[in-house]
């Protein structure tokens, strides 16, 4: 049996939190949760929309300025009888996935579409590409980009170069000098951040409860090897659609799968960060939480990493009005284009649970929103110099991003307690 409990919302729990004796100690709680903890525990996330087929095609060449409807009308025009279900198009990766009722449509779709334009008005640019959709398409289009091209080490090179004064050290020559090992990552990046997507803030806020994630298969390598090699290991949640980030979290527990059990240390109602002078100790049920400051968390004490930080740490913070003026086409740009967060985009490892077959559990730091608007002058140079806020399930933000977007929470809840006082 699955022992159910409600969902507070971040307010209630922080009044809860707050109106807690600090008497109570997590070990004095641990019986009690051992007691009555189930012994399964269920993937909440929910079922692939029933417009998602087996049977797709993944569309390339899209042109920028096409949109579903476009996709539609020109493979309804090579074939009445096209048998679409749905479209989701990836404007910004100019590519789309077509989901079709049946094996038969899909042979016959590629078949009519790939070569072709859109049409008379869309003859400019290369041709499109039709075939059929594989499991990594769309992984590649995301995250999946940022593996396997050496981005870590690119930026530790550019930092040397920016320290030193030397030549451009992000070609790919100087990034494949040496292999990215394990021991790199722990002397050059202590802290790692992590962008994770919900598509329900219902998954959140039991996340909230129980401290357990069940994450995407293709995100558990690189999750696992950031919290075995880091002091810390960051998470940034968002809901899609929301507008805002949720909260932030630190990584517990390395990646286990469904199978593996989960509470080796203590009850995930001991897992909540609490930062304020005076100690804090959640009770069983409900569990309390508190909101707090974000730490600030620099690289001082990682002489290696502070040098090269300092030598780079102005370069994706454009907090200046120019700084933002010379950014404001590319940002205009996005916002006419279906992003991530309004358009969520499809994943073949999402569909139904399949994809979720490992697990992390998680101790939150802050649960205070942040909206987007606040964070529109952070990029992730490691997303093709983005906004923070597009971002995938799993994407990673260069460090100086990382930093900067703890630091616009810390600000905005400073402002918070400036209007309460």
């Amino acid at each position: 049996m699955i022992e159910t409990r409600g969902r507070p919302t971040a307010v209630q729990l922080i009044s809860y939190a707050s109106s807690q004796p600090s008497g109570s100690t997590p070990s004095s709680n641990r019986n009690q949760y051992e007691s009555h903890r189930p012994s399964e525990r269920r993937v909440y996330h929910p079922a692939a929309p029933a417009d998602r087929s087996q049977w797709a095609m993944w569309m390339g060449n899209v042109p920028k300025h096409a949109d579903e409807h476009d996709l539609q009308t020109f493979i309804a025009a090579q074939n009445p009888d096209h048998g679409v279900l749905s479209v989701f198009l990836i404007s910004k990766s100019s590519c789309a996935f077509v989901n079709f009722a049946s094996e038969a449509h899909l042979n016959d779709a590629i078949k009519q579409c790939n070569g072709k334009h859109l049409g008379p008005d869309w003859t400019r640019g290369p041709p499109l590409v039709c075939r059929v959709r594989t499991l990594n398409d769309d992984l590649w289009t995301g995250v999946g980009g940022q593996r396997g091209v050496g981005l870590h080490r690119q930026w530790i090179n550019s930092r040397i170069a920016a320290r030193d004064g030397i030549g451009d050290a992000d070609s790919p020559s100087a990034a494949s000098d040496a292999s990215t090992t394990s021991s790199f990552f722990e002397k050059h990046f202590p802290r790692r951040f992590f962008v994770l997507k919900s598509q329900t803030r219902e998954e959140l806020d039991r996340c909230v409860e129980d401290g357990v994630w069940f994450i995407q298969t293709h995100n558990g390598a690189v999750l696992d090897r950031a919290f075995r090699t880091s002091d810390e290991t960051i998470l940034f949640f968002s809901v899609n659609k929301s507008g805002q980030f949720y909260g932030y979290a630190r990584m517990r527990t390395s990646v286990m799968t469904t199978n593996d059990a989960i509470h080796d240390g203590l009850p995930p109602d001991t897992m909540v960060a609490e930062k304020s002078p005076s100690p804090f100790t959640p009770s069983p049920s409900p569990p309390g939480i508190t909101q707090s400051a974000p730490s600030v968390m620099t690289p001082a004490g990682h002489p290696d990493l502070q040098e090269l930080y300092e030598a780079g740490k102005g370069v994706h913070q454009p907090i200046s009005l120019d700084g933002l003026l010379q950014r404001h086409q590319d940002i205009l740009e996005a916002r006419l284009e279906p992003e991530p967060d309004d358009h969520p985009e499809p994943s073949p490892m999402s569909d139904g649970v399949s994809g979720y077959t490992a697990q992390i559990t998680v101790e939150w730091i802050c649960l205070e929103p942040l909206p987007f608007k606040r964070t529109r002058n952070i990029v992730n140079t490691w997303n093709r110099d983005r906004e923070v806020k597009i971002s995938r399930d799993g994407t990673e933000l260069d460090p100086n991003a990382g930093l900067a977007l703890l630091e616009a929470w810390r600000l905005v809840q400073d402002e918070r307690r400036r209007r309460q006082a």
